[in-house]
């Protein structure tokens, strides 16, 4: 940004541009209304020094004369401060002016000039002062309606985008779009200016921007650390000031908070010795006398999965700072918006994400002064040391970020945080006279309290207060368990209870599992405890008594009574059991493990598993939230789960009984969702048993139906058991549960097929890693590729650029497009050429990249070598990039410009690429640039190319429906395959080369044998042409349709279909239609034949001549009739074993059909279209033929944009 600078008395001069906003001088802003363009001073006149006759020089000079009376040198003047001719500065200074500026009560740009600043003062015409924004609140709520808080500093985060859109009221903009982006500011969000774009998709692009941002704060939440410290401060009976109060006068402390050279304090003591409830007051005390500062605050707990990992701080540390500043969610959503889901944050790489993420936001030059609080690290069981290392990195990033942490006394903390001359130390044990007199403090509360509560005299009274404070040990926790046992005594036997408590925690904790094991309720007490000590989280009060066959018939009083007996290790808040401390759970698995797992752990381990299988084999039933609508779309529910939710006692087992039956074989594992549970298991239990069976079927049933049941549950019971093989084991052991509204049951076949998933998207481009556990879809027309795991076909993310053409991971699996982990673009290459769409790309080992019709090349280079190079064709050349952090560029170039090249690969070794193009194959030497190799033999263009794994062969695909497999070495043909009907768009050879997969747009999938040249397999399920094909595993396939359906196919399957091939069917396939059984085949070419196949053996059983070309075939539902239609001329077929009768024909008066229909009993055929090809009308018609006599029997007239007809189940 630049300045305005008060000279002399009536010399302002501009300033140089201020690059580095940290060294921005305070400066003043003028709001004005402004006048017409010819009368404002602009950059230009200042610059060339010719603005002083205009009139908007006046305002200038009492700005400057302002500021100057304020001490104030610099000024800012939205006309003449940005040079609107530069379009890149333009959009910055809209972005950044909700943080300098300030404009009036009718102009749009008025709102945010009138919010933004703490200091706002109102002038007249006459330059005479009027007031502020603090004196004149009232009457500027009247005049606009913005609540009298929101003038007043309250964050405009703390109302409603409703709310804040309605303080734009009717104010107007010179400029259309400038309605929306005058008001960016106030949602935090960057808005770049388009100007012509129009109001409304300025709007639109606005409210995009708002969502985007709240979904990307919505997602980076796992929980609101706030409630956590509200949690634990109610849970240790509330927090008392006068325990906390003297680390505020500490010299370390206050050291830390203002010396800019001492970024980042430790306070360190043992267990027990109040570290929580210092840094909850510490917190407190921070928030309520720093207004300005941004306080983010996070409490580690071992116990519970979502607070005791490096990933887990860091993230609740983000959602704090974005939350109380949601601008700095602007660094976040660098990465979010690639991938647009949760997942960002949760995947293998998330760790990676949110340490560069946060990174980012430390160095937002918008940040203010900040303070990062991480209380109990040595809670933090997972990544301790990376989390330790990023604190220690970071701990002087900026002069405005403090680090507060607090932990045990643990030598590996110590020998981390002590590598920073940052850090400042706070030692309880130092400071322990300081902390004796706290417990002190804490001793007197708590007996003061349990004194009324009890009633208890001045003698008791004082002989409590005084073993509390002989034996205490400056140790809170200590006192907090003995306060709580006291509580539940009776008060005559306390002057007996309180000597049975012995000083020191681990005393203490034996004392008290003696006191339990000596209980009439000591049995199921200590299960209790064995069972909350082993669970993967802390369980509800609604789940423990689930997990434990002795407490299923107690009402709910009596469990509480019984957590209630577990209260020196267990308290309840909130409906959840917690520990009352992590040294409490420690104290149980080592000091009293004997006790608890007198068998071992796995014995309990397996009992929580098999009682979980037991509670789902009774518990669950079919629709258990009632949905009853089989279309009720899960993803738009809005009242689940219900109130009283019928899974609360059980849905711990439902997610965490394999875990345990794992733990139980001393495995250990991580459910990631049903298909991985049942992986799991199957893993466990002998091969070829009744029991692998059903899991293997379980498995085939969720992989195959699971798009399906994610949208819409209850489809379950209704297609996914209508459509399963019928000797699938899962359709026969639940055939009672299918639902009954539907009563026609298709032909299905007896197994499963080859077909393992099916899977609906936007695209017809596929890429599969070579981890073979990553699965990339681009969805050209949507800008984005989505990225699937291989093995649950889960989302894990999307990834956005318009129009990507082309995609492709690195050898590494961790690259694509941008960053398949990360979601971020590094670098674009500029192919300067201008009318040219790049198609296709190759890459080798770590690179990958995306070639898009915007003519870039986007590209990832993860810190590669010299030899890692990638290729993109353009009509009549190849590009080769070798990326090191000076990008090269090879340019492989033949004579002939009009041969332009339809497909790149490099080799293994990425020394060689090969092209296919219109005339020939060209096998080139990327060092040099030399095409070493011309291949010729195929009759048509070039469609595909590949080399296989061990680099001896090449295969090619063409326009000519042939495969050919190639010497890489010499470039002889040694194989020609024939068995597709139309190009062949896709070839891929199986990881060890043996098998050779080919896609065209007939729609078959086909495997060969690459030695003998021999068909493997041929399969059949696209409905539309098959544009990519992949190896997911060595018998696993992956194939993709034009028209947006993938599939995963088993090469290993027994149960494929033939299907039929002739060399003479050259002329291309039309039309194809499968007969009901699907064992017969018509297909139509583009003259004047239909064909009938055998589809069980692919032999030809007739060859019918008809009038001309064909545009729809139809079999009957008895599969002897076919009803072949061109355009508006019908016949009818009757194929009866070796003969095949064209047994009726009729000219039909409606032109261009586009829905024909055959009753089911074969008798009536029903067309319909969109006009009536005689009349010339506009009206629709439908017709009704008999098919024995090929007569008309009725044409209907019926509403507009008819488009699909069906009879009825009795064709009535």
């Amino acid at each position: 940004m630049r300045l305005l600078q008060r000279n002399g008395i009536d010399d302002y001069v501009l300033t140089n541009r201020f690059d580095d906003e940290s060294t921005i001088p305070s400066y003043a802003i003028l709001s004005h209304t402004w006048g017409k363009d010819a009368d404002e001073i602009t950059l230009q006149d200042l610059v060339h020094g010719n603005g002083q006759a205009k009139a908007g020089y006046e305002k200038l000079r009492f700005c400057g004369e302002q500021a100057w009376k304020a001490g104030i040198q610099y000024f800012w003047i939205d006309t003449c401060c940005i040079d609107k001719t530069n379009k890149a500065e333009l959009s910055h200074a809209i972005e950044s002016m909700f943080r300098w500026n300030s404009p009036w009560f009718t102009r749009g740009w008025t709102l945010q000039e009138l919010l933004a600043p703490k200091s706002v003062e109102f002038f007249s015409n006459e330059g005479q002062r009027l007031g502020d924004k603090k004196s004149l609140t009232q009457q500027i709520h009247e005049i606009t309606a913005i609540p009298p808080s929101a003038l007043q500093g309250t964050p405009l985060h703390h109302f409603s985008v409703e709310e804040r859109l309605r303080w734009k009221g009717a104010r107007k903009t010179k400029l259309a779009e400038d309605g929306a982006y005058s008001i960016a500011g106030l949602f935090s969000v960057f808005l770049a200016p388009v100007y012509g774009e129009g109001a409304e998709l300025a709007y639109r692009r606005l409210n995009d921007e708002i969502r985007r941002t709240e979904e990307c704060i919505r997602d980076i939440r796992l929980t609101d650390p706030r409630d956590d410290q509200k949690r634990i401060e109610d849970t240790k009976g509330g927090l008392l000031r006068e325990s906390y109060r003297w680390v505020l006068d500490n010299t370390s402390f206050q050291q830390w908070q203002v010396n800019s050279s001492n970024s980042l304090l430790w306070i360190k003591g043992d267990p027990g010795k109040g570290k929580t409830m210092l840094l909850c007051g510490i917190v407190n005390e921070l928030k309520a006398s720093l207004h300005d500062a941004l306080i983010a605050s996070f409490f580690c707990q071992a116990t519970d999965s979502s607070l005791n990992s490096a990933n887990t701080v860091l993230r609740g540390l983000l959602y704090l700072l974005v939350d109380q500043q949601p601008r700095l969610a602007y660094q976040i959503r660098k990465r979010y918006d690639a991938v647009g889901s949760r997942t960002l944050f949760e995947d293998a790489n998330a760790g990676t994400v949110l340490k560069e993420t946060f990174t980012q936001v430390l160095k937002d030059s918008s940040l203010p002064t900040t303070y990062l609080i991480v209380d109990a690290l040595d809670e933090c069981t997972t990544d301790l040391p990376k989390l330790l290392d990023f604190i220690r990195e970071h701990s002087s990033v900026s002069s405005r970020v403090k680090w507060l942490v607090s932990s045990r006394n643990w030598p590996e903390i110590e020998q981390q945080l002590e590598q920073t001359d940052q850090q400042v130390r706070l030692s309880l044990e130092v400071n322990s006279k300081l902390v004796t007199v706290a417990v002190d403090n804490f001793i007197r509360q708590k007996v003061s309290l349990l004194s009324s509560l009890k009633k208890l005299d001045d003698m008791t009274h004082d002989a409590v207060l005084n073993h509390l404070l002989s034996n205490a040990n400056s140790t809170f926790l200590w006192v907090s368990l003995v306060c709580q046992a006291l509580q539940e005594t009776s008060k005559r036997h306390i002057h007996k209870k309180l000597e049975s408590f012995p000083p020191g925690l681990t005393c203490l904790y034996e004392r008290m599992m003696d006191q339990i094991s000596g209980s009439d309720d000591a049995e199921v007490c200590t299960r209790i405890l064995a069972i909350s000590t082993l669970v993967f989280r802390p369980l509800t009060i609604k789940e423990l008594p689930a997990l434990m066959e002795e407490l299923e018939e107690d009402d709910s009083e009596t469990v509480l009574e019984l957590v209630g007996l577990c209260g020196s290790f267990l308290t309840l808040r909130d409906g959840i059991v917690y520990f009352v401390h992590q040294s409490a759970k420690e104290f149980l698995l080592n000091g009293a493990a004997g006790e608890l797992f007198p068998t071992g752990k796995h014995d309990v381990h397996h009992t929580i598993a098999a009682r979980s299988l037991h509670l789902m084999f009774c518990d669950l039933h079919r629709d258990m939230y009632d949905l009853r609508d089989p279309d009720y779309d899960f993803n738009a529910g809005k009242d689940l789960p219900p109130e009283s939710d019928p899974l609360e006692a059980f849905r711990y087992s439902c997610i965490h009984w394999v875990d345990h039956l794992r733990e139980s074989l001393s495995l250990c594992g991580q459910l990631g969702g049903g298909i991985s549970l049942l992986e799991k298991l199957g893993s466990l239990v002998e091969p070829l048993s009744t029991l692998y069976d059903l899991i293997k079927d379980a498995h085939r049933f969720i992989m195959y139906h699971l798009p399906l049941v994610q949208v819409f549950p209850l489809q379950l019971y209704a297609s996914a058991l209508i459509f399963s093989p019928s000797t699938s084991i899962v359709r026969h052991c639940f055939h009672h549960e299918k639902s009954e509204w539907y009563s026609i049951s298709p032909f299905l076949d007896a197994h499963w097929s080859a077909c393992l998933a099916t899977l609906e998207y936007q695209g017809s481009t596929i890429a599969i890693s070579q981890s073979l556990s990553l699965l990339a879809i681009a969805e050209r027309d949507y800008g984005k590729v989505r990225l699937l795991d291989m093995n649950s076909y889960a989302n894990l993310g999307t990834l956005r650029h318009p129009y990507v053409n082309a995609i492709a991971f690195s050898g590494q699996s961790n690259l694509l497009i941008w960053n398949a982990t990360k979601g971020v673009c590094l670098t674009i290459f500029e192919e300067g050429i201008a009318h040219e769409s790049i198609n296709c790309i190759a890459f080798s080992d770590v690179l990958v990249a995306s070639a898009s019709e915007d003519r870039r090349l986007r590209y990832v280079d993860l810190e590669t070598s010299d030899d890692d190079v990638f290729a993109v064709k353009k009509p009549g050349t190849i590009k080769v990039w070798k990326v090191s952090n000076e990008p090269t560029i090879v340019m492989l170039r033949h004579a002939d410009e009009d041969d332009s090249f339809n497909a790149v690969a490099f080799s293994p070794d990425a020394k060689q690429l090969v092209s296919g193009s219109k005339k020939s194959i060209r096998i080139w030497n990327i060092s040099s640039g030399i095409c070493q190799m011309e291949l010729q033999g195929h009759t048509d263009e070039f469609q595909c190319v590949i080399f296989s794994s061990d680099q001896k062969l090449l295969a090619s695909g063409s326009y000519d429906e042939t495969v050919k497999i190639w010497d890489a070495a010499n470039g002889e043909c040694l194989k020609t395959l024939k068995r597709h009907f139309l190009v062949v768009n896709s070839i891929v050879f199986s990881p060890d080369s043996k098998w050779l997969a080919s896609v065209s747009e007939d729609c078959l999938v086909v495997l060969w044998d690459v030695k003998s040249g021999t068909l493997v397999k041929c399969f059949k399920g696209h409905a539309n042409g098959v544009s990519s094909v992949a190896f997911s595993d060595p018998t696993r396939l992956v194939t993709a349709a034009s028209l947006g359906t993938m599939k995963v196919w088993d090469a290993t399957n027994a149960n494929t279909e033939m299907v039929a091939r002739d060399d003479h069917h050259c002329d291309g396939i039309v039309v194809a239609a499968y007969s009901q059984e699907s064992k017969l085949l018509a297909t139509s070419l583009d003259d004047d034949r239909i064909k009938i196949w055998n589809t069980e053996d692919g032999t030809l059983l007739h060859s019918l001549t008809v009038r001309c070309s064909t545009t729809h075939l139809m079999w009957s539902y008895s599969s002897q009739l076919v009803v072949v239609l061109d355009h508006f001329y019908v016949q009818i077929w009757n194929i009866d074993g070796n003969e095949a009768i064209c047994s009726g024909e009729f000219l039909t008066e409606i032109h261009n059909v586009g829905s024909l229909v055959i009753s089911h009993d074969s008798t009536t055929l029903a067309l319909c279209s969109e006009q009536l090809m005689i009349r010339r009308e506009n009206t629709e018609y439908i017709e009704l033929w008999d098919l024995s006599s090929a007569s008309r029997i009725h044409r209907l007239k019926v509403s507009n944009d008819t488009r699909d007809l069906s009879f009825s189940p009795d064709d009535s």
